[in-house]
């Protein structure tokens, strides 16, 4: 899992997918049902982020490992 958490936002930039997917998802007892793919990525900057791609298809960024 990444060291930096975010609130996750929409990629607006370029990413090289290097690894993923990876499912999570809610359990089935719970209200909130999630389910996300996560990858991990590598920005225009070099760095290495964890973004997750949801039921719309839709990238989203969620986090940046050190």
């Amino acid at each position: 899992r990444p060291n930096f958490l975010i609130t996750p936002t929409p990629v607006t930039e370029p990413l090289c997918i290097l690894r993923g997917p990876e499912r999570i998802q809610s359990h089935w007892w719970q209200q909130a049902q999630v389910e996300r793919d996560y990858y991990v990525g590598e920005n225009t900057q070099g760095q290495l982020c964890w973004v997750f791609k949801d039921k719309q298809q839709q990238w989203f960024m969620q986090g940046y490992f050190a």
